[in-house]
């Protein structure tokens, strides 16, 4: 997001999204705002570090800002939006895990407060969890039937069953795994070659009838590398 606020909010506003989860988006603090495009406004809730690295946040559409119940920032790394829909309550994280070469006791950390904070949402909420958390589940769904949908991407490695292994601890599924797509809308992260899938929706099993499409956009100017991965709810 540094400095590049409006482009992103544009992108977002023409793709008619409403509501966009966003890892590493460097700003420092905890605190939210208006951001005006084109012909678009958003409020960005972000909660980041003081070195102005990593970070997450979430854009919300201005017809809903007036609907958000409360904004939990639990880290740098794991935020939380409750959002009244209606008559149903969506309680949305936005989460970015360490990366694959950091200390696994730093990994032992973040996955202990993911799950402590999931745990504390009622079951009456919507949960929805987006996810950059550095770690391929694979192509199929082996030992994690109902969880992994079998529709993912490329080898799934030791992150990857750790992933899975929290969604079976947590009642979670991977949502995007359950839709079939063409290989190139399943790649979340592309770069000098090396293509892979890390980015997740994750919801609860009854949730999934919610769910009824999530795709991987293939270009974006703002998003060379992360391509933008989208859920239809």
């Amino acid at each position: 997001m540094k400095g590049r606020s409006n482009e992103i909010t544009d992108t977002v506003a023409r793709r008619c999204i409403d509501l966009c989860c966003l890892q590493e988006t460097r700003w420092r603090g905890s605190s939210a705002r208006k951001i005006t495009g084109r012909d678009c406004i958003y409020k960005f809730f972000w909660s980041g570090d003081p070195s102005g690295l990593g970070g997450v946040g979430i854009l919300l559409a201005e017809k809903w800002i007036d609907k958000v119940l409360s904004v939990v920032r639990i880290n740098h790394r794991i935020m939380m939006l409750r959002l009244l829909v209606g008559k149903i309550i969506l309680s949305i994280f936005c989460v970015y895990a360490p990366q694959c070469g950091r200390p696994s006791e730093g990994k032992d950390d973040f996955y202990s407060v993911l799950l402590s904070n999931i745990s504390t949402i009622s079951p009456d909420d919507v949960l929805i969890v987006c996810v950059d958390l550095n770690g391929h589940i694979g192509r199929d769904s082996d030992d994690f039937e109902g969880i992994h949908g079998g529709h993912g991407y490329g080898i799934r490695n030791a992150e990857g069953t750790r992933i899975l292994d929290m969604c079976a601890a947590s009642n979670l599924v991977v949502a995007n795994s359950f839709f079939k797509k063409d290989i190139n809308k399943l790649i979340t992260y592309s770069s000098g070659g090396t293509n892979t899938q890390i980015d997740y929706i994750l919801t609860r099993r009854a949730n999934l009838k919610h769910t009824k499409n999530i795709k991987v956009i293939s270009s974006e100017g703002c998003a060379p590398q992360h391509r933008p991965l989208v859920g239809d709810f």
